[in-house]
């Protein structure tokens, strides 16, 4: 190549590449606003911020902040002398269980924070109603009883509040006649709570049932339930108010369980055996329909599946459990 044709390669190759240049420093500062600008775009400044949701331990209803809970059991008689109850239409789950001569009681669970300002008449203890209460641990309410509910009690992790021992939290009302006349309250629950610094403490074997709200597929059953002890019980679903409610009492439930095991009178003052390890029949009854299913007590605690082996979920609210015998006899849908 000529010097002269170099000469004019080099003049055309550097217009070119000033050209080149000049168009690059216009364009990237409009490539990266519009970089940025979409970026912007992307950004939600206003995002739906979900309120964590938290559940009640013991009732599956939803609580406006996470629960620290002392359970406190109590056992409140059923012989007609001891009517009307205190306490127990507040209770998050009630067991009734048979004791001597088929007369029942219940065992019922409240939550620390939302006692009754009344709870009774309080009755002696029997075995199974430890085991049911173990499951929950906190306190455990009773005046003495049974020599081997006694010496369980000597080896359970519960807060044992036995009258026999701490008389000071209790009371008799002069009104009624002993023995179905003794009492505690609320505050003076609260006030062993504190002198002992009762933790707020679920039991080690302590898990939730399954809540949910929904319909259940299950078949109408009719509207009374009747449960044959001394005295039949009688159970009415309230469509309504969508609960069970108990005929001769201003109990009512949301979630009644018919939960069957082995029941035996073991000596000669018919005091009972109730086994409440293993497994069994049991039916679960929701907003008038009724459904048979099982219960399973694993690794210290009772959960209830269907035949097939899937957890039940009951309704949000409080639970009423019924422990019957066995092969439909005491149980009448």
């Amino acid at each position: 190549m000529s010097k002269k044709n170099r000469r004019y390669f080099y003049l055309i190759g550097g217009i070119i590449l000033f050209f080149l240049i000049f168009g690059l420093a216009i364009i990237w500062p409009y490539g990266e606003e519009s970089i940025k600008v979409e970026e912007i775009e992307e950004v939600d400044n206003n995002p739906v911020i979900e309120e964590p949701k938290f559940f009640h331990p013991l009732t599956g209803e939803v609580v406006s902040e996470e629960n620290k809970i002392v359970p406190v059991s109590a056992i409140i008689d059923n012989i007609e002398y001891s009517h009307p109850l205190s306490g127990l239409e507040k209770a998050s789950i009630v067991y009734e269980a048979p004791v001597e001569g088929d007369i029942t009681r219940f065992l019922a669970i409240f939550d620390d924070s939302d006692l009754p300002s009344k709870i009774g008449p309080i009755r002696s203890a029997r075995p199974y109603f430890i085991d049911f209460s173990e499951e929950y641990g906190g306190i455990f309410i009773h005046a003495g009883g049974s020599p081997e509910a006694l010496s369980r009690l000597n080896n359970t992790s519960l807060y044992n509040l036995d009258e026999f021992k701490y008389g000071n939290y209790f009371y008799r009302d002069v009104s009624r006649e002993a023995p179905y006349n003794l009492y505690i309250t609320g505050s003076s629950i609260k006030k062993f709570i504190k002198d002992f610094n009762v933790p707020p403490n679920f039991s080690v074997a302590f898990s939730p049932w399954q809540y949910k709200e929904e319909e259940k597929n299950w078949p109408y059953h009719g509207p009374e339930i009747k449960i044959n002890f001394k005295k039949e019980i009688v159970w009415r679903y309230n469509n309504d108010g969508q609960f069970y409610e108990r005929e001769g009492g201003n109990f009512k439930t949301k979630n009644l369980i018919i939960l069957e095991t082995d029941i035996e009178s073991i000596d000669e003052l018919d005091r009972r055996f109730i086994r409440t390890e293993g497994s069994g029949r049991a039916f679960f009854l929701e907003k008038g329909k009724a459904f048979m299913g099982l219960w399973k007590k694993e690794a210290g605690r009772i959960k209830f599946y269907d035949e097939e082996g899937k957890e039940v979920s009951l309704l949000p609210g409080n639970t009423w459990i019924e422990i019957v015998y066995p092969g439909g006899g005491s149980l009448s849908l």
